[in-house]
């Protein structure tokens, strides 16, 4: 809520850099997001969104792996190999919105939907909805 009026975005900013900092995964890819999408002068000692997404990312939050990948997709042509598996390291913690980038990836490729790629497409997924797709 903080985020939302720019009156309490010096609020928002402290509260999730110190649950960063304490090693919440969730609040470094918030901060990273909210970083990069405030349009502001820089807090002291902020850091890239880059940076935060990072963090957040390599201590297991699936979001963040994305925000980070979605930074370096392009919008034609594949993914680098770095942005796939990012991609899919966040469809892998169940993110349903990397899984549905990465399928969008396999589409691209003409990659055939074998077990080993309709699995991680569906993971962020609830079963009945593959049943009801696949009848």
């Amino acid at each position: 809520r903080l985020s939302k009026s720019k009156s309490t975005w010096d609020d928002a900013y402290l509260a999730w850099t110190k649950a960063c900092n304490t090693g919440s995964a969730n609040a470094c890819t918030q901060l990273g997001r909210f970083v990069d999408s405030h349009k502001h002068d820089p807090w002291p000692e902020e850091q890239s969104s880059t940076t935060y997404l990072t963090q957040g990312c390599e201590h297991g939050d699936a979001e963040g792996c994305y925000w980070l990948a979605h930074k370096d997709m392009p919008q034609k042509g594949q993914p680098s190999e770095a942005v796939y598996v990012l991609l899919q390291r966040s469809c892998d913690g169940n993110y349903g919105l990397a899984c549905a980038t990465l399928a969008h990836v396999h589409l691209d490729r003409r990659t055939n939907f074998d077990d080993e790629i309709a699995l991680p497409l569906g993971a962020g997924i609830q079963p009945l909805f593959w049943t009801r797709i696949l009848m």
